[in-house]
């Protein structure tokens, strides 16, 4: 009985009750493992924490990983509607009305564009 007790605390203190930071559109995976996401901002946000969401994204070492912010759920494209290749999608993304931008190059560093 002890045991099963224990069990279930550890299943519920590893539990995380936090609402995700921002809420997920699409997600684009091509063939050679390069992605593209998109997610509509919450009503506060700040760059830092954009970066940071952005930074904890599936990525494939040595791949190329795109993650698009919206700040309104109307304007925010989803990829899949997009398929076609990756390069496509990131073209069309980039044509959209976002807010940020965060690419991480193969050696997982990120960089942010603001439009």
């Amino acid at each position: 009985m002890k045991e099963i007790l224990f069990f279930l605390i550890f299943i519920l203190s590893s539990c995380d009750s936090t609402p995700p930071f921002a809420t997920k559109v699409g997600y684009f995976k091509d063939a050679n493992k390069g992605r593209a996401f998109t997610f509509v901002l919450p009503s506060e946000y700040t760059r830092d924490r954009v970066k940071g969401h952005a930074q904890k994204q599936m990525h494939s070492p040595g791949k190329m990983t795109t993650v698009f912010y919206y700040e309104a759920n109307q304007k925010a494209v989803d990829p899949t509607q997009l398929k076609t290749s990756l390069y496509e999608v990131i073209k069309n993304l980039n044509l959209s009305d976002y807010k940020y931008r965060a690419d991480k190059t193969p050696d997982g560093k990120i960089t942010m564009y603001e439009k």
